[in-house]
């Protein structure tokens, strides 16, 4: 039988809201009309991303009059900027007693209980947000959001941590198996595919990206080294885009698409979006930095999540535009995934499904790659010809998909070999037929060889030899090709 691939999998999570409101228009005493005045001195601050004066406009706000909800609000939205969490979730805590009704502060709410991991009440807030404007610009991605957290939730066992390492987060990196690029890979062959003609892409973006490799590589000791190359059938390769549809979540600002076989990682697909998730600014140097570190960090085998906020493998980018940096426990954990002896590895295998809940399950994405895990499932069950349906459903939700377009090519090559077995000629020929253009887009030309192999055959034991004859020379072009 022709070798399928395993499945994808995981990617990082929403990129929390960034709400600032303008001034409602409180009126009455002279404080209130003061502070109006001062708060809309704060506003315009924020817009020039002077945040340390902003957070003292609205501070002078708030102490002329104490109620003022939306100076509650901003105040907490700066705080949330500067990545100063706790003191900003007591801001807009104070901000939803006060105006209950103020969606824009339970959205920052919910983003900065995200933050802190504070995932279900990040539920809540963020589902209060949407009861109070569901038609806000930022719904459908709150929405999408929403679903990615209840799925990480119910993914990681739902409310129950892992017990806290101070030195990594192994446990929790590993909770669904265990998949890492074996020595023969190495070191791992990167294609970045910069294209100039992607709304909001940025040159230095691919300056940052190579940096976050070079940080990964370091973290290893060099151990793991990356060689960048041009070939399209490199073992990571990067792109952005703008389309929001191509993501496993519409929330998320990049996802790595992770493919292990036998030995380890195979390959690699990195998605980066050139335009912000939630569409309020342009995509800084530090969010970008931030989304490729934690997207590396899965490329490389880290494929659970971290439960703490400092690391970069946290589940949740930080909102606030600070350097993001690997911490001590990122590089921990790398390293321990790497020294884990065959028999750890072995004790902790890939658990697809679970990997699968990841994202957003009402996602083009997401619908692909739950229908290409069915059919691999179908495939080890023996069960071919519900595979090949379930891939064909794939195909046509993306007819690009390279996991896809193996995995179906994998699936006709099977088929058309047990239809020669029974001797039903007509159908493995037709199933051959099918599998031949798809397995020829493949780097690896393994199975392709063998299909072309036993379609040889068939057309043998018809006797067509002249049409036999013609597939042999391809064989034989192929395998002086690989020499």
């Amino acid at each position: 039988m022709v070798r399928s691939k395993l499945r994808p999998l995981i990617t990082g999570l929403v990129l929390g809201l960034s709400l600032a409101t303008q001034a409602l228009g409180q009126t009455g005493s002279q404080p209130d009309n003061q502070a109006i005045q001062v708060y809309n001195d704060g506003v315009k601050l924020v817009k020039d991303q002077d945040l340390t004066n902003a957070e003292a406009k609205f501070r002078e706000a708030i102490s002329i009059s104490p109620k003022f909800a939306d100076a509650h609000s901003n105040l907490g939205t700066t705080l949330v900027q500067q990545g100063r969490y706790d003191e900003a979730m007591a801001e807009l805590q104070k901000a939803t007693e006060l105006k209950p009704t103020s969606a824009p502060a339970w959205g920052t709410l919910a983003t900065c209980y995200q933050s802190l991991g504070r995932t279900e009440d990040a539920i809540k807030a963020f589902k209060t947000f949407l009861q109070l404007s569901p038609n806000a610009p930022e719904a459908k991605q709150v929405r999408s959001g929403i679903a990615m957290l209840e799925n990480e939730l119910q993914r990681t066992g739902g409310s129950k941590a892992v017990a806290q390492n101070p030195n990594d987060y192994f446990d929790d990196a590993t909770q669904n198996g265990i998949a890492r690029w074996p020595q023969t890979r190495l070191p791992i062959t990167v294609s970045i595919k910069a294209d100039a003609s992607v709304p909001g892409f940025r040159q230095e973006y691919v300056d940052v990206l190579k940096q976050a490799f070079a940080d990964w590589s370091e973290a290893s000791q060099g151990a793991i080294k990356f060689q960048y190359t041009d070939d399209p059938g490199a073992k990571i390769v990067c792109t952005w885009t703008d389309d929001a549809r191509q993501m496993i979540s519409s929330a998320e600002g990049g996802h790595a698409v992770v493919v292990p076989d036998s030995k380890g990682i195979l390959n690699v697909k990195i998605i980066l979006l050139s335009i912000p998730p939630l569409g309020t600014q342009k995509i800084s140097n530090n969010y970008a930095r931030r989304i490729d570190l934690h997207e590396i960090g899965h490329a490389l085998g880290i494929l659970g999540h971290s439960k703490t906020p400092g690391d970069i493998m946290f589940s949740t980018v930080m909102p606030a535009d600070t350097v993001p940096q690997l911490s001590n426990r990122d590089k921990s954990t790398l390293a321990k995934i790497y020294s884990a002896s065959a028999e750890v590895v072995n004790s902790h295998p890939l658990n697809m499904s679970k990997m699968m809940m990841s994202g957003d399950p009402n996602s083009n994405v997401n619908q692909l790659l739950r229908l290409n895990t069915e059919a691999a499932d179908a495939m080890k069950a023996g069960k071919i010809a519900l595979s090949v349906q379930k891939l064909e459903a794939a195909q046509k939700l993306d007819p690009n998909s390279e996991i896809v377009n193996h995995n179906l090519g994998s699936a006709y090559a099977n088929s058309g070999m047990m239809a020669a077995m029974v001797r039903n000629f007509p159908s493995a020929e037709a199933f051959f037929l099918r599998a031949i253009p798809l397995l020829n887009k493949d780097a690896d030309k393994t199975n392709l060889i063998s299909v072309l192999k036993s379609y040889s055959t068939v057309l043998k034991m018809t006797g067509r030899q002249a049409d036999s004859l013609k597939i042999d020379n391809k064989l034989k072009s192929l395998s002086e090709g690989a020499k």
